[in-house]
């Protein structure tokens, strides 16, 4: 009851917009201290910094067919860049799942890598998996 949070209509579905930043919990704590309303509005540049960043997945893949091209088997790899720290796993999740779903495949396998990197966490815009 103590905490109000304002979020104006800015239309359809933002994507980052979606997500729990670690200033959200800063902002709560810098309230809570001070003891009055903290208001925290980042810059153009600070959230083109912090914000996190769209997928960034690789994807290998093999296709084995028979001589009338129908499909025998499916063997792939794909590999997330998660950024300096995991907040999503979706997009290297989503596209494991999504595989073998479409066309009939006797068998089929897949391998996720998850890398962290220096740059920041990665997570869907919108749907992931496309």
């Amino acid at each position: 009851s103590a905490v109000r949070v304002v979020a104006r209509d800015v239309g359809g579905n933002f994507g980052t917009r979606n997500s729990c930043y670690p200033e959200f919990a800063l902002v709560a704590w810098a309230a809570r201290r001070l003891g009055r309303p903290v208001k925290w509005t980042a810059e153009r540049r600070e959230a083109f910094l912090a914000d996190y960043h769209g997928r960034d997945l690789a994807a290998r893949a093999e296709l084995a067919l028979d001589t009338d091209g129908t499909f025998l088997a499916f063997r792939g790899v794909n590999t997330s860049n998660v950024g300096a720290h995991a907040v999503s796993f979706h997009p290297l999740n989503k596209g494991m799942a999504l595989t073998a779903t479409v066309y009939r495949m006797p068998a089929a396998a897949m391998r996720g890598r998850a890398v962290i990197t220096n740059t920041s966490p990665t997570t869907p815009y919108r749907s992931s998996g496309r």
